[in-house]
């Protein structure tokens, strides 16, 4: 398995994909992880992989490196968001060490690095977990104007990668129908959907936490939808909500723009050691995202923990659950606010939400099921 990220701690949502699919596919196969790392690699983040994987080899590419390699990726018609993964030093040595292994099948996981097994003689099968070209058109819609003005070559370029993967690999998988679609609109490429999951026995409701906060909202705020749904969520939504409704907002990274915004009302928090400690304390959550792609694994989590969801169409076509009974869907202001204002009021429509929530959840994302969905894709191939 090749990744643009070592996969652990748990703090982005590619890591949180990869950790378990190496967790899962572990059980039968014999597994090689290879990292392109940041350098910060802890001995305590390697002992939770070793225990999953056959070998572990990482190759740090430092801040200043990726710099250079996004400026030397773009002059070759590389996308930023592949140039900032892709050192050409380190092509010959990760597929020697590759080869080395002698595996059956090689994943790589994301578009981000593909350019590495260019020329690469073995089985590939490639994850692309998102369609990152219809993530960046959806950014471009309400991207401010020196956004527009690059955004464009970004996604022409990132669209050639793409395809040029998709005509690369072996095996092709993604996260959603609706990143398929986006990817292949015309079905010419067999690419298998394998949704994320979730670990309902770490994610659970737990009634002896007090409900502390009456939204809540999680994710990396140093990603861009995340920013922007934060955003929404205290200055559209919070801004006409009655002054003693509160508002919790968590996760890595926080934006200094939405830091800058916390007082006693609208609690920002940073990294949490237990996100659980997030969904327990809240009464709804809420996710306000209007771009980005893939699947949301925050949706998935709040429903486990027993929270009822409200967010929009966009984020529940990669779920598919059944609306205003496991989950309220919203795609304006007005529509935000009249269920926030519904299930505030209603105790009895939260809980009945909240267990249809859960039910779903068990019936359809546990990850164990998810497991059996890999190990079918790979049964294709004899592996």
């Amino acid at each position: 398995m090749l990744t643009s990220r070592f996969p652990f701690p748990l703090e982005k949502g590619d890591k949180l994909r990869i950790y378990h699919q190496i967790r899962l596919l572990a059980q039968n196969h014999e597994i090689h992880l290879f990292s392109i790392t940041d350098g910060r690699t802890s001995e305590a983040d390697l002992k939770e992989l070793s225990s999953y994987c056959r070998s572990i080899r990482l190759y740090p590419l430092s801040g200043l490196r990726r710099l250079w390699t996004v400026v030397a990726g773009a002059f070759f018609g590389l996308p930023f968001h592949i140039g900032y993964f892709y050192d050409h030093g380190l092509k010959r040595q990760i597929q020697s060490d590759l080869e080395e292994t002698q595996a059956d099948l090689t994943m790589c996981q994301l578009v981000r690095v593909a350019p590495y097994l260019k020329g690469f003689k073995g089985k590939v099968w490639v994850d692309f977990m998102d369609s990152f070209t219809g993530n960046l058109k959806k950014r471009f819609v309400s991207a401010p104007w020196w956004e527009k003005l690059w955004l464009p070559w970004e996604i022409e370029k990132m669209a050639a990668a793409e395809a040029r993967t998709l005509a690369r690999a072996d095996y092709c998988s993604i996260i959603s129908e609706q990143d398929r679609k986006e990817m292949d609109p015309d079905g010419s490429y067999q690419i298998e959907v394998l949704p994320n999951g979730v670990d309902t026995s770490f994610f659970y409701p737990n009634d002896y936490v007090d409900e502390t906060y009456d939204l809540c909202f999680t994710g990396n705020l140093g990603y861009e939808p995340n920013i922007k749904a934060a955003n929404y969520l205290i200055r559209n939504i919070g801004a006409r909500l009655e002054e003693d409704v509160t508002i919790r907002i968590a996760g890595a990274r926080p934006h200094r723009g939405l830091l800058r915004q916390a007082n006693s009302r609208f609690v920002v928090n940073g990294w949490v050691d237990d996100i659980r400690e997030v969904y327990w304390s809240g009464k709804i959550f809420v996710a306000p995202l209007f771009t980005g792609s893939g699947q949301q694994n925050k949706i998935l989590e709040a429903m486990a923990c027993g929270l009822p969801v409200i967010t929009t169409s966009l984020v529940n076509n990669a779920i598919g659950a059944v609306p205003d009974s496991e989950v309220f869907i919203a795609d304006d202001l007005r529509t935000f606010l009249r269920h926030i204002d519904n299930l505030l009021d209603d105790e009895d429509l939260r809980r009945q939400t909240a267990d249809n929530g859960i039910d779903f959840i068990h019936n359809h994302f546990r990850w164990e099921l998810i497991g059996q969905k890999m190990e079918k894709f790979l049964n294709q191939f004899s592996l």
